[in-house]
């Protein structure tokens, strides 16, 4: 693999992972949903209802205020280079973060419905990695004959997040039948930058150095709908379906800046550009989903399961950018799109009861990658410019797994555990020196691994507290009763 190919690969595989990421299941929400790895659609009895099916809210017998105290990540990016680079690079990071946060609430005399408000952190992505190539030696510059002696830095950065604030709505329409609609004002921001710096020595013994920096800000503002069916059968087995109407976007805005130097190599190759674009035109695109779930108890044991499927959308631009002049006259013409193919995924959970106090939780499910086409900004530091060689596509699909403990206190109940994430994906490397072949490994990879461990508190809101209050009232009256009377 030359340097040239492993900088685009390097650049453009990492925004597989980080660039606007849309992968449908890369979070979940609520304490015991996070543990049955999101397989509740038809079957959650948290908050998390707010997200994976509104209509639970009707049937849930007692809501409950829900905040997953703490959620602390790991997570380790690795790019593993074959051929005549070889090289492992790796960024691991690790963070408290918040996942939800959401209560119930009511209106007046609406004692037929149910309201919750809930703070979802929908997605959020970070990487920093860095990369030293040491002295090579290898043709670079195209434009002068034989091999350059050449230093490489190269460094990129990603901050992506998408939060989410909404209300619920739900009724139950007939006996163990309900509907609810959650309305979520969406809140993303994407701020990728990556930079490369080259230093040569050429044939004559001069130096020569390039620099290329490119960097971009956007933010989104949009309305995100669910809409929610659930219905619980006499033998206790759960059903949902919840609708995800497309995003519509009410705000999107784009900034880009990009400089570029070279010098030293000649008066027809030295360069300099310099853009800075604000408010650029933007957009942001969700399909339609649909998701159905069931709950299926058996014994004192319950499972969950779930499949969802989510539309495709063509090609677009995501931001337009005019052609960029740069002070030396040299055009620079920069695209972002995207294009997404429908996905289904699918997933299992289990409940299992270990005694009065404890359950134990499992899951898995899939997180299949919607991305049918990405053309990324980063592609700008590289000097790749045959369409072929951009033939590489990454799927970045993930695995998820998840496992833990729910131990239920009389005034609460207290959830612990983990959930594991990991996506990899391989590409052959067509290009070597001078087209020679390489004997040896010739199959590069970028590898994704994350672990969230929670700790959860779910605690009885209002209906609990009746209820406890009202049953040692009870138990007094009771004890006053049985005493001899004088």
């Amino acid at each position: 693999m030359n340097m040239k190919y492993f900088l685009y690969a390097f650049l453009g595989m990492t925004t597989i992972f980080s660039f606007g990421q849309q992968n449908y299941r890369s979070e979940n929400y609520g304490n015991r949903s996070i543990l049955l790895n999101g397989n509740v659609t038809g079957s959650v009895e948290d908050l998390g209802l707010t997200i994976y099916n509104p209509a639970r809210l009707a049937l849930v017998d007692n809501p409950v205020f829900s905040v997953n105290a703490k959620v602390y990540e790991l997570t380790d990016l690795r790019f593993e280079a074959a051929g005549a680079i070889d090289e492992t690079l790796s960024n691991s990071n690790f963070d408290g973060i918040p996942s939800l946060l959401a209560g119930t609430f009511e209106i007046g005399d609406w004692k037929d419905h149910y309201f919750a408000y809930s703070f979802v952190t929908k997605s959020r992505l970070g990487t920093n990695l860095d990369f030293g190539s040491g002295v090579r030696i290898e043709d670079i510059i195209e434009s002068l004959p034989g091999e350059e002696t050449y230093l490489a830095r190269l460094g990129i950065s990603t901050d992506y997040k998408d939060e989410w604030f909404g209300v619920t709505w739900a009724t139950e329409v007939r006996p163990n039948f309900s509907v609810g609609i959650s309305t979520f004002l969406s809140i993303s921001t994407n701020r990728p930058n990556a930079g490369i710096r080259f230093g040569f020595l050429l044939d004559n013994d001069t130096v020569a150095s390039q620099i290329r920096d490119v960097s971009y800000d956007s933010t989104f503002y949009g309305l995100v709908w669910k809409v929610g069916l659930a219905y619980r059968s006499s033998n206790n087995w759960e059903y949902g379906i919840n609708l995800t109407p497309p995003y519509l976007q009410l705000f999107g805005d784009s900034q880009i800046e990009y400089e570029e130097i070279l010098s030293g190599v000649g008066p027809e190759d030295d360069r300099l550009i310099s853009v800075n674009l604000d408010n650029l035109e933007s957009q942001f695109k969700r399909p339609l989903g649909v998701s159905f779930g069931m709950g299926i108890p058996w014994k004192k044991n319950k499972f969950h399961l779930s499949a969802e499927w989510h539309g495709g959308i063509d090609a677009y631009d995501v931001t337009k950018v005019p052609t960029l002049i740069g002070e030396t006259g040299e055009e620079i013409n920069i695209s972002i799109e995207e294009e997404l193919r429908p996905v289904v995924n699918a997933g299992l959970g289990a409940e299992l009861y270990l005694n009065k106090s404890f359950n134990l939780y499992l899951g898995f499910s899939t997180d299949f990658s919607p991305y049918k086409q990405r053309i990324s900004i980063f592609d700008l530091v590289s000097d790749t410019e045959d369409e072929s060689e951009n033939a590489i596509n990454l799927t970045g699909d993930f695995f998820n797994y998840s496992f833990g403990i729910d131990y239920k206190a009389k005034w609460a109940s207290i959830v612990v555990g983990a959930n594991y994430t990991r996506s990899s994906d391989s590409f052959e490397d067509p290009f070597t020196p001078g087209d020679e072949p390489v004997t040896g490994n010739t199959v590069s990879k970028i590898i994704l691994t994350q672990w969230n461990f929670l700790i959860g508190i779910d605690i009885g809101f209002v209906k609990d507290l009746e209820n406890k209050f009202k049953g040692e009232e009870e138990e007094e009256e009771k004890d006053e009763n049985s005493l001899p009377k004088l």
